[in-house]
């Protein structure tokens, strides 16, 4: 199809050789030459359009299929702001799918970058979108480009509070993510106050949070949540479960490799089993870099016997930690069976 002069032109052609040129009789050149403008063919299509012409194609041509093929082209071209309004147009696009890769392209923009009116766009999708999908984009955008424990833009942090209310669990999850960057104490009292339920679909959100941000209170939701989460759950746990124990203290993480070891050990999932791996070894290097750490002051002080005697009595219940963990993971690898788990030892 042909756009020139303010009119469409559509021409059907047979396409038939490997290599096949198409001319068409034009008194001027044509403002978008849009080839299977009804997008049906199974091919792999290669445009050579400027970025002038993908502008044009996502205000003219008809389809859904035109204006995402030139967001995206246009997010892969060179920074220019001459088509920032293409996507600041492209937040109110009918389709929501598109508003949300319109919402992408800014997240590669330096933070706070982010004109005034396309922000209040952000805001009002944030607030008020029908789509959910589209209003945890926006808050999560929010969140990345402001930094409001700088910013304090209290409408911004109004919108995540609001967020963790919203019907959406998706929403929800955004919003405590994004409350956790502010105020995590805030935010674990909230999450505190949620019902079974919804602590439940928010699990791997609420996870992260406890993960990045938790004391050794929270390991009691690690416990009973493992008691209630089914198997396609359990990556993501022993993910999040791993990280929040990297924080606590050795009596909590003692709790935890009890059930980082019986996934390892029962999981259903190479993967899982994997993961699970992964993260007792992650604490065993923690108990490593700790002795090694030990061993720098050792030499520092190497004339002060009373400081190497207390240094001395660490060092060995450091060591005594990693027997422990190491007796753990070699008891997981007499048990496993699977080659794509077993090559973990081998590097």
């Amino acid at each position: 199809m042909l756009f020139r002069s303010g009119k469409r032109e559509r021409h059907n052609v047979v396409i038939d050789s490997i290599e096949q040129a198409l001319s068409f009789p034009v008194d001027s050149k044509p403002d978008l030459v849009n080839f299977d403008a009804e997008k049906m063919l199974l091919c792999i299509k290669s445009d050579n359009k400027s970025k002038k012409e993908w502008a044009f194609q996502y205000y003219n041509a008809p389809l859904y299929l035109d204006r995402y093929e030139a967001l995206e082209a246009l997010s892969k071209a060179s920074p220019d702001t001459a088509f920032d309004k293409v996507y600041a147009d492209a937040l109110s696009d009918k389709y929501w799918q598109l508003r949300i890769d319109a919402m992408n392209n800014f997240k590669s923009l330096p933070k706070g970058t982010i004109s005034t009116d396309i922000k209040e766009k952000i805001i009002a999708l944030a607030k008020g979108d029908k789509k959910a999908d589209v209003r945890a984009a926006a808050i999560e955008l929010l969140s990345e480009q402001y930094d409001q424990t700088k910013d304090k833009d209290t409408d911004i942090t109004g919108i995540f509070k609001n967020a963790i209310r919203d019907s959406s669990y998706k929403v929800n999850g955004k919003g405590l993510l994004a409350l956790s960057q502010i105020d995590p104490v805030e935010t674990i009292e909230i999450v505190n106050t949620l019902n079974e339920k919804t602590k439940m679909s928010l699990l791997s959100t609420i996870s992260k949070l406890f993960a990045a941000h938790g004391t050794k209170e929270h390991n009691a939701f690690f416990l009973d949540m493992y008691k209630k989460i089914n198997s396609y759950q359990m990556y993501s746990f022993a993910e999040a479960y791993g990280t929040y124990l990297i924080n606590q203290d050795d009596i909590t993480i003692d709790k935890g490799l009890v059930i980082l070891k019986e996934i390892a050990m029962t999981n259903n999932s190479w993967l899982t089993r994997l993961a699970a791996i992964y993260n007792i070894d992650n604490l065993f290097n923690l108990y490593y870099k700790r002795e090694e750490l030990i061993i720098e002051e050792m030499k520092i002080n190497k004339s002060d016997h009373v400081a190497l005697g207390k240094l001395g009595e660490e060092q060995a219940e450091l060591k005594s930690r990693q027997d422990y963990i190491l007796a753990i993971l070699d008891s997981i690898k007499e048990n496993e069976k699977d080659k794509r788990v077993l090559r973990l030892w081998a590097e």
